[in-house]
């Protein structure tokens, strides 16, 4: 008598519910991960604004009234390098002449990561 070859139904339920398993604890770490690596563009052009604003109040005893005034820049809302953040000045809450707040907002997939900012004493908020 020949023996028959393949799976069993349990088999195959038992392999669907162990790829079911495993698929819940890695596509919520995956997601997690891929919000992590877009932060990265918000952050890295937070970091480059201000170094521009650090020229700018080299060269001119104090800090552009807007990110329009740096060289480069022709808006005073930019987008970030890979678009998932759009980056302000915020003029309220310090004289300009002596600092600045920048704001990351998140938009597109990133909308869900809160805001980032970056003051001119180096402070950082949200999830840096």
């Amino acid at each position: 008598m020949k023996k028959q070859q393949g799976f069993t139904l349990i088999e195959l339920v038992i392999a669907v519910a162990i790829i079911g398993i495993l698929a819940a604890f890695a596509i919520p770490a995956y997601q997690e991960q891929t919000l992590k690596a877009r932060r990265s563009d918000g952050q890295a052009f937070l970091m480059e604004l201000q170094a521009s604003m650090e020229r700018f109040i080299f060269d001119n005893n104090a800090y552009p009234n807007g990110l329009s005034a740096l060289p480069g820049r022709a808006s005073d809302t930019l987008g970030s390098p890979e678009g998932f953040y759009q980056i302000s000045m915020i003029l309220a809450g310090c004289p300009i002449a002596t600092c600045f707040l920048l704001r990351a907002v998140p938009q597109g997939a990133q909308i869900t990561d809160g805001d980032l900012e970056l003051h001119s004493n180096g402070t950082k908020v949200g999830n840096w």
